[in-house]
């Protein structure tokens, strides 16, 4: 488990590289930063001068996988398709010895799976990344794709239990071979909850995840939380940065099994991204970046 600068556990999502030294602001002694980087958008010099930046700016990267998007849905990774980020990793110089890496992202949404669910097509894709990512000469920390604990059963998406029910009963020793979990821990329904709820699709869904893992496996897992946050078109930001602070210093700060926060998301200027953006669309912060900033001192 990767620990930030001075034990501080957040950090933020970003979307594209570039804002990293704009980030450096939010954190100025380092903390997570999470990043997605697509199939088709592995240039080298690009992402050596993220790691370059990260290093520079003390922020731990985690690099959250993604295929192709052809109108309708993420393309199902391929095996080549997951040894080729393999072989991209290797040619870049991350600054340090391990890598965290997320096996791509809610595969109980159709569309972030091929267009269908499909938990034990899943688990053959994670099982291939973990065992390929393990024979590489550098280090990697692999990550699950988190799911969406507030999804229902329907026809394009799978509750979180199901999915992990599936998945654990075809693939019982995959989850044994992880080193820590991913998780989504979004303040549902409607990303509105309250911080003080404690059901299985609020803040503390993470815990509820790891109690299952434990129960059906055995492996005590740390976790990451890789997307957070609260909507800005329902709740006032005077509230959502108040929320944030119980948030963190009640739970998560003091949960010795999460190793990281990073609230989705640093920048968005379009909706439906933007009602969790942590600048406003004069891309100034707003009062949820100024307690995050104040939370990470």
């Amino acid at each position: 488990m990767l620990f930030a600068a001075g034990g501080n556990k957040l950090g933020v999502h970003i979307l594209e590289t570039e804002e990293l030294s704009e980030v450096a602001k939010l954190f100025p002694d380092g903390g997570f930063i999470t990043v997605p980087i697509r199939l088709d958008q592995l240039e080298e010099a690009k992402w050596q001068k993220f790691f370059d930046e990260a290093d520079k700016f003390r922020f731990i990267p985690i690099v959250r996988l993604a295929t192709s998007h052809n109108g309708k849905f993420w393309e199902r990774p391929t095996r080549r398709d997951i040894v080729s980020f393999a072989d991209f990793f290797s040619k870049l110089d991350w600054h340090r010895n391990e890598l965290i890496v997320i096996a791509f992202n809610e595969p109980n949404h159709a569309p972030e799976w091929g267009g269908k669910v499909d938990p034990v097509d899943y688990g053959k894709s994670l099982t291939f990344l973990v065992n390929w990512f393990n024979t590489e000469p550098k280090k990697y920390l692999v990550l699950p794709a988190a799911l969406d604990a507030a999804a229902a059963n329907t026809s394009s998406t799978m509750s979180l239990n199901l999915f992990l029910d599936k998945l654990l009963t075809k693939f019982p020793g995959i989850i044994v071979s992880l080193s820590a979990w991913n998780s989504h821990a979004y303040p549902n329904p409607g990303f509105a909850g309250n911080p003080n709820d404690s059901h299985k699709m609020s803040i503390r869904s993470y815990q509820f995840e790891l109690d299952t893992i434990k129960k059906r496996t055995g492996k005590d897992l740390p976790v990451y939380i890789t997307e957070t946050g609260w909507d800005n078109t329902k709740k006032k930001d005077r509230l959502i940065a108040g929320y944030f602070k119980l948030a963190y210093e009640k739970i998560w700060r003091t949960d010795e099994k999460v190793a990281a926060v990073t609230p989705f998301l640093f920048n968005a200027q379009t909706m439906p991204f933007s009602a969790f953006s942590l600048l406003d669309d004069n891309g100034k912060p707003t009062m949820v970046y100024e307690m995050i900033r104040l939370l990470a001192l």
